[in-house]
């Protein structure tokens, strides 16, 4: 089984040290000397230390002024443009790379934020793009919209084809890996996915675990367990049943009891999708996509997940999600009970550290997603769809097209060397980080990070093949009827899709 590779911690603290220096005025560093941990090999790291930028762009590429126009979500926008400088040391990376970058293409970047985060805004969001390109109206060159909706957008035939966009080099380790094999669609690359903005990476899903607790009840240090391959489903469930305990004295291990591992958001599910290595569709062998959803290996996998979740005692399933009002104050319960030290292991998203456990006392660390078993040879990981996908516009002019390919790959470059490293500064040294190997872990769970196109397009057949999932590891012996009944109207859904896609983008 494969163990842990990468740099070491004190490696990574001196890519930070450098980036520091950087920020606080020692001068201003090359992107490719502030390369995140375990994003290139040591030969690269040479290559690219000679070289200003780490980009490919030409050295003397002038934009004379022009302007690259985004729309981007409000709620959002943060993780993207910042206006002015803040004194944090995020917001002010983030600020300084779009300012580096409209200096050094001498161009101009305009946002225009729009509400389009909330489940009832969603659809006019997209709609606004298609409207736009409808009737003729060049307002944009890049958008930002919700990964989730990418198939809306792209099956209403208003995207460009981004392997036509000039100076993008979608195979950059500043994008998502795996986006140019597994965001092919109708043979068009249709979004961009990657460090141009944080969001993919805030919403990465984890666990977080009470190092109080583990060592309370003796259990073996789970970095090891990860590092030497052997966090597995079956090891979760056998070590948090450990911390279980029927409180109340009711018969019932539930919220109002000690839990051992507790999802704490129904859509977390998806990420045990992506870390079982389910895939709803596989390619044949003319190198097409087809519905392939259900086989043995699937039926497996929603089983280990539910004997985890609902078949070991102590371990608790929350059936509501974050973006829903009505579930707000048990989602945040579910925090309040880690931090108090009443539930051990929780499922979560990198950036909800940030926003809910700054004020934990007691020590935390965090982990990856498990593996199916110890026959998997990696961990897989993935972010929620709520992330951005950066979409161009059809009618984005020639001109256009030359200046924001120009402004996404500069900016994705960047990004990689300062904003990303400063966002792990933020979050694992200042925020919450007890010890040096939880930098060791996120940089893991970063680096095992794996687009799939059953990721990116779930929802294009008719029965959400996601909803199928979660419903499978709810109950599972549901499963296989379920998949039979959907597999016709979602195979002749997703051939329909594919088809109609080509048919649009001829």
């Amino acid at each position: 089984m494969k163990k842990l590779t990468g740099i070491t911690a004190a490696a990574f603290a001196l890519a930070i040290a450098t980036l520091l220096a950087a920020c606080s005025g020692g001068g201003q560093q090359p992107a490719g000397d502030t390369q995140p941990p375990g994003s290139t090999t040591e030969a690269e790291t040479v290559t690219e230390t000679t070289t200003k930028y780490a980009d490919n762009l030409p050295d003397d590429l002038d934009f004379d002024g022009g302007e690259v126009r985004v729309l981007y979500r409000e709620a959002n926008v943060e993780e993207f443009y910042i206006p002015e400088a803040t004194g944090e040391i995020v917001d002010d990376a983030i600020n300084d790379s779009i300012r580096e970058v409209e200096e050094r293409l001498n161009l101009k970047v305009a946002v225009t934020p729009r509400i389009g985060t909330a489940y009832s805004d969603r659809l006019k969001y997209n709609d606004h793009i298609a409207q736009n390109v409808l009737a003729g109206d060049d307002v944009y060159e890049w958008c930002d919209i919700m990964a989730d909706m990418l198939r809306i957008s792209v099956g209403q035939g208003v995207l460009a084809d981004l392997q036509k966009v000039p100076y993008l080099e979608p195979d950059k380790p500043w994008y998502t890996a795996g986006l140019t094999e597994e965001g092919i669609l109708g043979g068009g690359l249709w979004c961009l996915l990657g460090d141009f903005s944080l969001g993919y990476l805030r919403d990465t899903f984890c666990l977080y675990f009470n190092k109080t607790l583990t060592e309370a009840y003796g259990v073996d240090d789970l970095y090891k367990t990860v590092e030497g391959g052997d966090w597995t489903i079956d090891r979760a469930a056998e070590v948090s049943k450990k911390a279980a305990s029927d409180v109340n004295g009711d018969g019932i291990i539930d919220l109002e009891d000690k839990l051992g591992f507790v999802l704490r958001d129904n859509y977390h599910l998806c990420g045990f999708m992506t870390c079982t290595d389910v895939n709803y569709y596989s390619r044949d062998s003319a190198g097409g996509w087809q519905y392939t959803y259900g086989s043995e290996h699937d039926i497996k996998a929603v089983t280990k997940v539910h004997s985890l979740l609902r078949g070991t005692p102590g371990n608790y399933l929350f059936e509501g999600t974050r973006t829903s009002s009505a579930n707000q104050e048990v989602y945040n319960s579910i925090a309040s009970k880690f931090m108090a030290g009443e539930v051990m292991i929780m499922t979560a998203q990198m950036n909800d550290a940030v926003t809910d456990l700054r004020n934990m006392e007691s020590d935390y660390g965090i982990l990856p997603f498990p593996k199916l078993d110890e026959a998997q040879e990696d961990y897989i990981t993935s972010s929620r769809t709520t992330h951005s996908a950066m979409v161009m516009p059809l009618i984005c002019s020639e001109k256009g097209r030359e200046i924001a390919g120009a402004f996404i790959e500069a900016l994705a470059a960047k990004n990689h060397g300062t904003v990303i490293p400063a966002y792990f500064e933020l979050a694992l040294k200042t925020k919450y980080s007890r010890d040096n190997e939880s930098t060791v872990m996120y940089d893991l769970i970063h680096d095992s990070t794996r687009l799939s196109f059953s990721y990116l397009y779930a929802q294009i057949a008719t029965k959400s093949p996601t909803e199928l999932f979660i419903a499978g590891c709810k109950e599972p012996d549901k499963f296989a009827s379920s998949l039979a009944a959907a597999h016709e109207a979602n195979k002749a859904s997703f051939d329909q899709y594919i088809k109609s896609v080509e048919e649009i983008n001829k």
